[in-house]
């Protein structure tokens, strides 16, 4: 007995020491230049990259599955996922694609791919390739929501008057895009696929003057993939790229075998960065869901259901009401008649049950009040992950289940 007491009495003062944390993922980062890093305000941008799946086929790939620039820096560890995301195939691993925060560079490569004639592996790699585009697999950033301008999503809309097919594959760390018709003379070659090799960001941040925290927060990311066929120079028996023209097209005709010298692919960036202190961290995401179209209200839809909902209530309450009106009056038929009454069956036989006191009492007051809190927290917990702010509303919620525990056991004490 007395060992049971101080076990108790162990893990009570055990459960007052609690830490708070930010969910996984949800964390506010901090960034800051080279020289003022620290454990707490990072310099380096990493960006990840994810499984890519397609809307018309179930299977996912993993990025690495296809010829995309792989990250050469052992020390990177893929981030964990969670549960959801492994069921739905999601396979976050880190990118190639770095940024010094506050640093603008023009024409970064990141690497070369070369597609030699008569190399059946670099065949196999670029018919997957296009397997892929055809079966329309796209990529996704984790944790990066990122825009298409208007300029550029003019520039991939489908023309309806042209017969000429054009295969995209965009490029930011490996995104293949929708097969598409595009009316621009430049992406016009017929059976040309144009290789998305080119990529332009546009990161906005605050700079964190006047707030609680230190450093800068990243706000937004403007994306602009383009095809560019590069131009290269060679220092040192190295071949590197020397400029990125946008107005050259990187186009690939037929197969390594159709191209004598085999097919190139550089793979490039742009990143520009831009200080806005008029919008805070906390409404970042908000230009992302205002600029989304509004859905369309399928009021028949809605009016069909609850038709619906209304003639099958209807029903069996008319079931009902004819059952319970047959019931009273047989009942009031027993009665003036003076004849012993029926046995009940069915339903009937646990109408008394309803005013019986159940035989454990505190143990159903501890699990509905404890029922009550924990789900209570369920929603705040996913208030606070929808709107990246908490509540300070515990203390209530644990005195709604302490005043409830309490009413229930005072009901079953008094029952019995």
């Amino acid at each position: 007995m007395l060992f049971e007491s101080m076990l108790h009495f162990m893990i009570l003062i055990y459960a007052t020491y609690v830490q708070a944390f930010y969910l996984p993922g949800l964390a506010p980062v901090s960034f800051c230049k080279l020289e003022n890093a620290n454990d707490k305000c990072l310099s380096v941008i990493k960006l990840y990259v994810n499984s890519l799946d397609s809307v018309d086929f179930i299977i996912p790939y993993e990025y690495s599955r296809f010829d995309f620039c792989e990250d050469t820096d052992k020390s990177d560890t893929s981030p964990s996922e969670n549960l959801g995301q492994v069921v739905f195939g999601e396979r976050i691993r880190p990118s190639p694609y770095k940024f010094k925060f506050n640093e603008n560079m023009t024409c970064k490569e990141v690497c070369t791919k070369t597609y030699k004639k008569d190399n059946k592996e670099d065949d196999a790699k670029l018919d997957f390739l296009k397997k892929g585009i055809m079966q329309n697999y796209q990529h996704h950033c984790p944790g990066c929501p990122s825009t298409l301008s208007d300029r550029d999503r003019r520039r991939f809309r489908q023309a309806s008057n042209s017969s000429l097919t054009a295969h995209q594959i965009a490029a930011e760390g490996g995104v293949i895009a929708n097969l598409r018709t595009i009316q621009r003379p430049k992406y016009s070659e017929k059976n040309t696929y144009y290789v998305f090799n080119h990529v332009s960001i546009t990161i906005t941040f605050h700079e964190g003057n006047g707030e609680q925290w230190s450093g800068a927060r990243l706000l937004s990311a403007k994306v602009e993939p383009s095809s560019v066929d590069h131009d290269y120079t060679t220092e040192g028996g190295e071949t590197k790229v020397k400029s990125c023209p946008i107005i050259k097209a990187k186009g690939i005709k037929g197969g390594i075998n159709d191209n004598p010298d085999g097919i190139k692919i550089s793979y490039t960036y742009d990143i520009k960065f831009e200080p806005n202190n008029n919008l805070k961290w906390a409404s970042r995401w908000d230009y992302i869901l205002e600029s989304m179209p509004h859905t369309k209200i399928h009021w028949f839809s809605i009016m069909n259901s609850m038709v619906i909902v209304l003639f099958l209530s209807g029903m069996i309450g008319m079931i009902l009401l004819r059952t319970l009106h047959r019931d009273i009056s047989r009942y009031n038929q027993l009665i003036d008649s003076g004849e012993d009454a029926q046995e009940e069956f069915g339903w009937k036989l646990v109408h008394g049950d309803v005013f019986r006191p159940p035989s454990h009492g505190m143990f159903l007051s501890v699990c509905v009040g404890m029922g009550l809190q924990i789900g209570i927290m369920v929603f705040i917990t996913l208030g606070k992950q929808l709107r990246f702010h908490g509540f300070d509303g515990t203390n209530t919620m644990n005195g709604v289940r302490n005043g409830l525990q309490a009413k229930l056991k005072k009901i079953s004490l008094n029952v019995h």
